[in-house]
């Protein structure tokens, strides 16, 4: 018997989403699909924006009110967490990040 890792990533993964209350999850885009990974920021947009959505509808709104439309708020919101994640990978980089270390 030859294994077949797709069937069995498949199989787990259709377990998963079953029984185990696992949403499914798109891996990169396929044919005519929209584009929706930002390569540059390395982020899927489409996703992190159904996330906030769904999680945190009132301060999305809110955020949206005041940029005016959707994509704008959209546009926003990804370049300032961008911004945010840098500072942070540099902070860390430098040294000026404190990171609590659990002893083992």
């Amino acid at each position: 018997m030859n294994p077949d890792e797709k069937a069995f990533e498949s199989h787990i993964t259709d377990s998963l989403t079953r029984d185990g209350g696992y949403q499914a999850v798109k891996v990169g885009n396929v044919g005519d699909e929209p584009r929706d990974f930002d390569p540059a920021a390395g982020i899927d947009t489409a996703e992190l924006f159904a996330f906030i959505g769904a999680t945190q509808a009132d301060e999305w709104e809110k955020v949206r009110k005041t940029h005016g439309s959707p994509e704008a708020a959209q546009a926003a919101f990804l370049d300032r967490l961008v911004e945010h994640r840098q500072a942070l990978i540099t902070a860390a980089v430098t040294g000026e990040l404190e990171v609590p270390r659990v002893a083992a």
